[in-house]
């Protein structure tokens, strides 16, 4: 095999890998690049460096991924406390949340329940494209 092609087999399963355990621990708070290399055997660095092609950073990737299961669960489960649907994401400050939520997806979490309440294809329309990238930090 071609070492070059190899190596971007090796980079891809490890990307992968990264992907995988940050969708099995986005619950927990403490998700960071040092305890995610330290689970996968590898350094930060090469963390970093496995994202760096995807446009996006590993601290990114991990609050779009922690929006999205927000939102998702907003959606599923209209009576639960949208603090307690943050935190049980892993977002751990309500201003973090709520400025995230609303850069990402155009609205506050509220509003987004309450549009969805009220019609989810008016709200699927209106919804902005995003991506992690797009994604500010804090």
């Amino acid at each position: 095999m071609d070492s070059a092609l190899g190596h971007w087999i090796n980079r891809t399963g490890r990307l992968q890998a990264a992907r995988a355990f940050i969708e099995n621990n986005l619950e927990w708070g403490d998700l960071t690049p040092a305890n995610t290399a330290r689970a996968l055997g590898i350094s930060v660095r090469q963390l970093h460096l496995l994202f760096e092609p995807t446009g996006t950073t590993f601290s990114r990737y991990v609050l779009a991924r922690r929006l999205e299961r927000a939102r998702s669960t907003l959606a599923r489960e209209p009576g639960r406390k949208v603090i307690e649907v943050a935190f049980a994401c892993g977002i751990e400050s309500s201003t973090v949340f709520y400025r995230a939520f609303r850069d990402a997806f155009g609205m506050n979490p509220t509003d987004y329940r309450r549009a969805l309440h009220d019609g989810a294809h008016v709200l699927h329309a209106a919804m902005p494209e995003w991506r992690p990238e797009s994604v500010p930090l804090g």
